[in-house]
């Protein structure tokens, strides 16, 4: 059988920085005790389809530091790539050839410390909006968490009547979002840094698991939007200034070119992930686990494969497994259609089981692990070849 659309709803937020044009596309990032830069989270970058993209990375550490540009770029630190020394650095280029919102980290330890930003690739032909900010949140739980690097609530002003497009993160290593928008009908167009079917969220609740990223459209009236944590503001957004006119309704981004209008599940390698153990014992994927990267891969295809994944989380906590270079469409669980999106970040209650399904698109050596750098400490973490 092929796999159907048959649309569900479901959603997603985190944290804010106000997108700026820029003329050229070339950073610096030093790595500090403190953060990219000396901040946490690092600076906003920001790149288009098909223009060089150029940043330099500096390791200003006492420890040896990497960088990892997920859904951008291949090379994976750890299964085949290098980290820097204190005092080294490396210069990036790479020209990403398709649009997204993504997190950029070192891929190891160093994560929890404070080192992680937010990088924006804009479409070819953005859609015309009035107001476009990234927002980036991290915490260790409910109660610590912090919104582009305050306690918040983030307070961000927009024209009466304009468009809104809110840009979403969670940075947190272990901490799902559970949020709610207020004030306006808010539109998810994408996730996990890829254009979604266009769809509202139930109630306006959303939840970004760890690493995570949504992204909002919405039109703002004379009311205030508010994006809110349990009883907590997270994010208040006022009309300010002259109202704008109005514009023809929200529409889905483009479709990515790069990803496959079917899955060949008929013809797919089935592979059953099963997470156990715990974080005082120590995790295991199959039965392994251990500080370092298993010997062998969890899994080998063909360049093109089309991969049906089980992954059952047997731990009594919940897990966020990252399907680094690739992005799935996750499955329902009666009956063959999917949910109306891509993910890289699959969210696992405890006990329960997820389907998914992806194309191995991309060859080379890429994790199937925690999106937390200290579960993957633990032995939360597997890998797969794609030949």
């Amino acid at each position: 059988m092929r796999l159907t659309r048959r649309a569900a709803l479901g959603g997603g937020f985190a944290a804010a920085l106000r997108l700026q044009a820029r003329a050229a596309e070339d950073y610096t990032l030093e790595a500090t005790p403190l953060g990219y830069n000396g901040a946490s989270p690092g600076p906003l970058l920001r790149g288009a389809v098909g223009r060089r993209l150029h940043v330099r990375l500096v390791n200003g550490r006492a420890e040896p530091t990497s960088l990892y540009w997920p859904g951008l770029s291949g090379g994976f630190p750890g299964l085949g790539g290098a980290t820097l020394a204190p005092g080294e650095r490396r210069d990036f280029d790479f020209a990403p050839a398709t649009p997204g919102f993504h997190l950029y980290a070192p891929y190891g330890p160093q994560s929890a410390a404070g080192l992680f930003g937010a990088i924006v690739i804009d479409e070819a032909a953005p859609p015309v909006v009035d107001f476009d900010a990234a927002v980036v949140f991290f915490g260790a739980n409910s109660a610590s968490w912090r919104v582009n690097g305050g306690t918040g609530p983030l307070k961000l002003t927009a024209p009466p009547g304009g468009r809104v497009r809110l840009r979403l993160a969670n940075a947190s290593p272990d901490f799902a979002l559970a949020l709610k928008a207020s004030g306006a009908t808010v539109h998810i167009v994408a996730i996990d840094g890829r254009p979604s079917e266009l769809f509202e969220p139930r109630g306006g609740e959303f939840p970004i698991c760890p690493s995570g990223r949504f992204e909002l459209m919405f039109d703002l009236t004379e009311a205030v939007v508010e994006l809110s944590l349990g009883d907590r503001t997270a994010v208040r957004i006022e009309p300010q200034g002259a109202r704008v006119a109005d514009k023809p309704a929200i529409a889905a981004l483009p479709a990515d070119a790069s990803l496959p209008q079917e899955i060949a599940l008929e013809r797919a390698l089935r592979v059953s992930v099963a997470i156990s153990g715990s974080a005082d014992r120590g995790y295991a994927i199959n039965g392994v686990g251990g500080a370092g990267w298993p010997e062998k891969p969890l899994f080998s295809c063909k360049h093109g494969a089309p991969v049906s994944l089980t992954l059952v989380n047997k731990t009594d906590a919940a897990q966020t497994l990252r399907l680094e270079g690739h992005s799935a469409r996750l499955l329902h669980a009666l009956d063959d259609g999917w949910d109306p999106y891509w993910r890289d970040a699959m969210l696992i209650a405890p006990g329960k089981t997820l389907h998914a399904a992806f194309v191995a698109d991309a060859p080379g050596k890429w994790p199937l692990a925690s999106a937390s750098p200290g579960a993957r400490a633990k032995g939360l973490k597997a890998w797969f070849q794609v030949l």
